[in-house]
């Protein structure tokens, strides 16, 4: 067997979520051996071990407590937190600290609507060759130079600006 056994000793203490496990129970046979061999195929030791290690290795004897998988379950709301934190920073003091500092929010020119080459510059290329701004320009019967001032602007459209980069940093 790939697997060891100890994966099935330890089902329910592995998971540490006893929801999952007792759904797990109530499901049809089929879904339940596929359930199974997913936890198992998941929780393998030779995965996420040494080789010299397995799971009941990690299990809390002797006055030692090991870390459990379900001790990550905490750095989920760590991480909303930080972005809550970092939106509301963003939003109520870089901001007005920037716009006392005499950073403006500069507004970029924007591009015409052109479907030709917004499909272009997209899937192709941001900066156009020659020979491929000549063939644009017979697709889309503009002069060259419109279209490589077009492309020229439309890339100065994607860059952020100082007040952005300054909130964000």
């Amino acid at each position: 067997e790939r697997f060891p056994s100890i994966l099935q000793k330890h089902h329910v203490r592995l998971v540490g979520d006893s929801a999952l496990t007792s759904g797990a129970s109530e499901l049809p046979g089929y879904r339940r051996e596929m359930f199974d061999t997913l936890y198992k195929w998941f929780w393998w030791d030779k995965l996420w071990l040494p080789a010299e290690l397995s799971w009941a290795d990690l299990e809390d004897k002797e006055g030692r407590v090991y870390a459990k998988a379900s001790h990550l379950y905490v750095t989920v709301p760590y991480a909303f937190g930080f972005l809550l934190v970092r939106y509301l920073f963003e939003r109520w003091i870089a901001a007005p600290l920037a716009i006392s500092a005499g950073i403006r929010h500069r507004v970029h020119l924007r591009v015409e609507h052109n479907p030709i080459l917004e499909l272009f510059y997209t899937t192709h290329s941001r900066n156009p060759l020659q020979a491929d701004i000549n063939g644009l320009s017979k697709k889309s019967s503009l002069p060259v130079r419109q279209i490589e001032r077009w492309f020229r602007r439309r890339r100065q459209q994607d860059h952020p600006g100082v007040l952005k980069k300054f909130r964000e940093a």
